[in-house]
């Protein structure tokens, strides 16, 4: 089956016109395309979504870390140079996001990353700070010792002195 359309093709499940985009060489009815140049652009408009929550960073990195990454070939296509990345199973299982655990949504590994990056910023951003008291610290106890030294100093002269009177 061969689809020719002239300027792209709309893909819908609902009756009505299609609107036409002369840049779009798919454009669907939930928003997402594929543009000219070869890009394919999921919807993720907030008016699209319902029951959103945040996400615990540290949850997601522990998550992540359990799940096995992996570099494979597709074993329908033979010509294919290969892929990296997590089963369908392990992901759903791991995660619970989908519709099943024989595929992923390509906007879910996306989130998954985002998330984990800017939970290893905070925990940046946590050490810095805790490095910076460190260093205060470390600071204040040379400045203990320096103080210790003179305090000796002072002590070994008066008991000096106390002798020789």
């Amino acid at each position: 089956m061969v689809f020719r359309a002239d300027g792209g093709m709309y893909i819908t499940n609902q009756l009505g016109t299609a609107p036409y985009d002369s840049l779009l060489l798919i454009n669907t009815v939930t928003g997402a395309y594929l543009d000219a140049s070869g890009m394919w652009v999921n919807a993720s408009s907030k008016n699209d979504k319902e029951n959103i929550m945040a996400v615990d960073g540290r949850d997601i990195l522990e998550k992540l870390a359990l799940l096995p990454i992996s570099k494979w070939q597709n074993s329908r296509d033979k010509s294919d140079r290969g892929h990296i990345g997590p089963s369908g199973e392990d992901f759903g299982r791991i995660f619970e996001l989908g519709r099943d655990n024989h595929s992923i949504a390509t906007g879910d590994p996306s989130g998954i990353a985002l998330a984990a990056i800017q939970e290893l910023y905070r925990f940046q951003k946590m050490n810095e700070a805790k490095s910076e008291k460190i260093a205060q610290l470390d600071q204040k106890v040379s400045d203990l010792d320096n103080e210790i030294r003179q305090l000796r100093i002072l002590l070994d002269r008066l008991l000096a002195d106390q002798g020789e009177k």
